[in-house]
């Protein structure tokens, strides 16, 4: 794989100085648990009851707070370093074929230092002829640093920092080699009651539920007509299974309905046009129930290899999934 994406890297850039063979035992993708990561999510999606006002154009490539909110995501990406000198040979002509492609565009140098460790800042000139808005330079680069151990690559350099932190320490929260009979993709997350990352857990789980509701409000208000007027906490439930195989639910898990004249009402979140919003997600709810204890989640990948008789190459697909409960409140 190293070979064949070595030659692909190669063969579109023309630099035979290009590739992936420095690359060492492990690779990481990682999102830190911040506020920033929250801002960026509220950003996009129309669902979350606290966007912020101050949304910039419509148009992507001029919406510079989107830039920002996207510059200041805590995202980065590290890798174990196999062979230094590779490496050193790889950044110099991605330099080299950037400033071919867009010579005077783009500045490459040192930012700052961190234990003595430089790092380093790639980002777009705020005169570069082909940049919409100044300003979209000042807020989105990359940033990235290197360790005797690791490359750490990152769009916030405080972000970049406390990944070197942690490759320096070798507290045990960077990766290893992998077991030869262990997972070869594992994904990871943990997080607590309150913090960016599961408020965002709770507004993606909580906007889908409402995506729900929106046909559940419609069943129920076929239901609630197709009664008479007839009311009752068992009316939605049992004509809903008589007619539709199931009962319509809101988003709080319930199939208490009311009838009004804009539609179908769930007491908590109103009609679709008359909307309320309670605090999400709502404390009792099937989402509020899981997110009082949910605290992080594990995922590994595995490509197992198959008896002799199945072929040499054959593997089979082995995924595990392990869910970290906190305790019952």
């Amino acid at each position: 794989m190293r070979r064949d994406l070595d030659g692909l890297v190669r063969s579109v850039t023309g630099e035979s100085e290009v590739g992936v063979g420095w690359v060492g035992d492990w690779v990481m993708v990682g999102v830190e648990d911040r506020v920033a990561l929250a801002n960026l999510y509220s950003y996009f999606d129309e669902r979350v009851q606290l966007r912020d006002p101050k949304r910039g154009d419509d148009d992507l490539f001029t919406d510079v707070e989107l830039w920002r909110q996207i510059g200041a995501a805590p995202v980065y990406v590290a890798a174990a370093i196999k062979n230094p000198t590779m490496l050193i040979a790889t950044l110099g002509g991605i330099r080299k074929l950037v400033n071919e492609v867009a010579p005077g565009a783009i500045d490459w140098g040192e930012h700052s230092k961190h234990r003595d460790i430089p790092i380093v800042r790639v980002g777009v000139r705020r005169d570069a002829p082909l940049l919409a808005r100044p300003e979209m330079a000042d807020a989105l680069a990359l940033y990235y640093a290197q360790t005797k151990a690791a490359i750490v690559v990152g769009l916030d350099p405080e972000v970049v920092k406390v990944v070197v932190d942690r490759v320096v320490a070798d507290d045990g929260s960077i990766p290893g080699p992998g077991a030869a009979d262990g997972a070869q993709l594992v994904v990871d997350a943990s997080s607590r009651p309150g913090e960016p990352m599961w408020t965002v857990g709770g507004w993606l789980l909580h906007g889908e539920a409402l995506v729900a509701q929106a046909s559940a409000e419609r069943r129920a208000e076929i239901l609630l007509l197709g009664s008479q007027g007839a009311q009752g906490p068992s009316v939605v439930s049992d004509l809903g299974h008589a007619y539709f195989g199931g009962t319509p639910l809101s988003a709080r898990g319930s199939d208490v309905f009311t009838l009004e004249p804009e539609g179908a009402a769930d007491p908590f979140f109103g009609t679709a046009i008359r909307r309320r919003y309670p605090e999400a997600p709502v404390a009792g709810s099937p989402i509020g129930r899981l997110m009082d204890r949910l605290v992080g989640f594990r995922v590994e990948v595995a490509f197992d290899p198959e008896p002799a008789a199945a072929g040499a190459d054959a593997r089979s697909l082995h995924t595990h999934l392990r869910l970290r409960l906190g305790p019952e409140r």
